[in-house]
């Protein structure tokens, strides 16, 4: 299977005196999609059900609280034993990541209106961790182990080169669902032979694509809707608002 690529949201500095894209006006149900460096607009509910095992539903977990300390912590630490720390990685995941707004949310009034990327919104690379360690650990670590930069952020500017379409009295916005990977596990750190601290983490990561001097992650662009506001996330739980 090929991992579809997003349509960029940041027009090039070359491109400034270039002519206006003319927008095209995609369907309710349609999604964009870069595959092998074309543009392609698919039909959104089975583009999903090629994607069943790349939804988040299954793989987005919460992240596991730490393990209580072990009441010889002390004593051990008073003994000045030779502290070590050992990492364990699950098996990295792959999968379309909750709603990422990329426009505000429109409502159509009595009949339909149209939205666009617009900009001001952005993604990042994300760490987050639990127990004691510092935080510069994990990005240490995963930057030399699988080359995550926890400092990597992409930024959206104006585009409106493809719009769709809020069927009257309906709430509407586009939203990106980002390829994501994760990589996950968690830190040992104790004396050996002894149970210590156990500190976990999880990171999500992006990989960037271009496109006719557009730039954004992979994954997929397509209009979320609602009957109310705020709009309930297609993808994943909570709301835009």
């Amino acid at each position: 299977m090929h991992f579809t690529s997003l349509l960029s949201l940041a027009l090039a500095s070359t491109l400034i005196f270039a002519s206006p894209l003319k927008p095209r006006a995609l369907g309710l149900d349609d999604i964009l999609v870069v595959v092998d460096g074309k543009v392609e607009v698919k039909n959104k509910a089975e583009y999903l059900v090629e994607m069943k095992d790349f939804l988040p539903a299954a793989n987005l977990t919460p992240l596991p609280q730490p393990a209580p300390e072990d009441t010889n912590t002390t004593t051990l630490t008073k003994r000045a034993c030779k502290s070590t720390r050992v990492v364990y990685n699950e098996a990295p995941q792959t999968f379309l990541n909750w709603d990422v707004a990329m426009s505000k949310v429109v409502k159509a009034g009595a009949s339909d209106a149209t939205v666009s990327v617009t900009q001001g919104y952005q993604i990042s690379n994300s760490v987050t961790k639990s127990g004691s360690l510092a935080l510069n650990f994990f990005t240490n670590m995963l930057g030399l182990n699988f080359g995550v930069s926890s400092t990597q952020t992409w930024f959206s500017s104006y585009n409106a080169a493809y719009t769709f379409p809020i069927p009257a009295g309906k709430f509407g916005n586009v939203v990106s669902n980002p390829l994501t990977t994760r990589h996950s596990g968690y830190v040992s750190t104790g004396c050996v032979g002894e149970m210590g601290e156990k500190n976990t983490f999880i990171s999500d990561s992006y990989t960037d694509k271009a496109f006719d001097g557009l730039s954004w992650v992979d994954g997929i662009i397509s209009l979320c809707v609602g009957d109310e506001y705020p709009v309930k996330k297609c993808i994943g739980e909570g709301t835009t608002t």
